[in-house]
């Protein structure tokens, strides 16, 4: 539980501070506007990515089960290419995440 919780106040605490730095504070009349345009831009990308993640996450832990009894019905060899494609029930999505 206390990792999930940091986590979660990083996923807040970081864009928060990411807008501090380039929206309000004293160094963000520093960094030209085109400069803060591919910042963003990179911060968006970022953001974007992880949501993705974590929707597949979320799809992964809702279709597990029924994804596994399906593999287990049809049997070998069949549920071997079954194994990688969009529910893998607990494999690593931390490379989106």
């Amino acid at each position: 539980m206390y990792h999930q919780c940091v986590f979660a106040a990083l996923m807040v605490a970081t864009p928060l501070r990411e807008a501090y730095l380039l929206v309000w504070s004293e160094a963000s009349r520093t960094i030209p506007d085109k400069k803060k345009a591919a910042i963003v831009e990179v911060l968006r990308t970022g953001a974007l990515t992880f949501l993705f993640g974590f929707f597949i996450w979320n799809l992964d832990n809702i279709f597990c089960d029924p994804w596994t009894r399906i593999k287990r019905a049809v049997g070998w060899p069949t549920a071997f290419f079954m194994e990688g494609g969009f529910v893998n029930c607990g494999e690593d999505y931390a490379v989106l995440i």
